[in-house]
């Protein structure tokens, strides 16, 4: 192992191991290492970056099927090889119903019976005749378009009337968050076909707790649903529960007044004001001394999630008055050397005021 030091430069790169396992079949998920190209110092020293990657999966369908025995990743040609039962004929399922009719009619012949030869015949003839129905048998993770099958009429011209009846691989139930991602615990699930209707499927919705599910927008409640294409998949994406609390806080008693309580999902809208409650409180007395609501925003965001905001009030203080008054009068006085006199001027009164805070 090279012996580096503080300022050598980081020459090492996660680039081609990353390939390589890439072609083994797996998946980056995520890359802490991005030290490539900078020099060894403190924030590197004696740190771990962790690589992680994860198994990849590969859809195999009658439009991409495998082929059992050849190497699923082609660059990798030792590594693991397709299954049995990923082939094109495994994946597909063919079903038919022939229904045979009988005595749809009859012809009377006419024979020589020294020679043996037919002298004559007659047409066939006979009614229509309509065969009864069978119900459609039900195969698991397929579904037809038809509950039943039969039915059909047998005529002299067409006395073998065949009906088939298709079988449609279900759709899926897709469970996601709001970036798209998996819901850990919760796989994705092949519609379970209805056991009195093969027309039709069913599905649950799961319970993620913390978690609200919706489709196309739409929260929809957990347990069971019914999709309304058959064979096509449901994406049912998983928003956060969110919420934020207004507190009505008293400064002169140090009381809280109340508290809101607002609820709602990531990303929705935050539909709410403390324009009237503060109103109500200033009509009784109180005065509003700061609003931290103001910075929430307009939406339920991860930043306000589970925030509180305070509002803070005051008493109202009023002053009242109380006026005292002063005379000051004419005031003579005497020098003994000097016979002279002064008069000092008389002033008018002055009000003196002393503020009273009344609450």
């Amino acid at each position: 192992m090279a012996v580096t030091k503080y300022g050598d430069q980081i020459t090492y790169s996660t680039a081609d191991m990353i390939a390589d396992l890439e072609k083994k079949g797996y998946v980056l998920v995520n890359n802490e290492f991005d030290q490539t190209g900078q020099a060894f110092g403190d924030s590197s020293n004696g740190h771990t970056y962790t690589v992680t990657l994860k198994h990849g999966q590969v859809p195999v369908t009658p439009e991409n099927p495998g082929d059992p025995g050849q190497p699923i990743n082609p660059d990798d040609p030792d590594g693991p090889k397709w299954p049995a039962g990923t082939a094109k004929s495994d994946l597909t399922k063919d079903a038919t119903q022939t229904i045979h009719y009988q005595d749809a009619g009859d012809k009377t012949v006419t024979v020589d019976k020294v020679t043996g030869e037919i002298v004559s015949q007659t047409d066939f003839t006979g009614d229509p005749y309509t065969f009864g129905t069978v119900d459609t048998p039900v195969v698991d993770g397929y579904h037809t378009e038809k509950p039943t099958a039969g039915g059909l009429t047998a005529t002299v011209d067409n006395p073998n009337p065949t009906d088939t009846v298709t079988y449609i691989a279900n759709g899926q139930l897709i469970p996601v968050d709001q970036d798209d991602n998996p819901i850990p615990g919760t796989p994705t699930t092949t519609y379970t076909t209805d056991p009195k209707d093969p027309t039709k499927v069913v599905t649950g919705i799961p319970d993620v707790p913390g978690y609200t599910p919706t489709i196309n927008g739409q929260p929809v409640t957990p347990g069971s649903y019914t999709p309304t294409d058959p064979s096509g998949d449901t994406t049912v994406v998983y928003v956060k529960n969110t919420s934020v609390m207004v507190e009505y806080f008293d400064q002169t008693t140090g009381k809280v007044l109340k508290t809101d309580t607002l609820t709602g999902l990531m990303g929705g809208d935050l539909n709410y004001t403390t324009t009237s409650t503060i109103q109500g409180y200033v009509a009784k007395g109180y005065r509003l001394v700061s609003d931290q609501f103001t910075d929430a925003g307009t939406t339920f965001t991860k930043s306000n999630d589970g925030k509180t905001y305070v509002v803070t009030l005051a008493h109202t203080t009023q002053t009242q008055f109380t006026r005292l008054t002063t005379r000051q009068t004419a005031t003579s006085f005497r020098l003994t050397n000097k016979a002279t006199r002064f008069q000092v001027p008389q002033r008018q009164p002055t009000r003196l005021t002393k503020p009273t805070q009344l609450r």
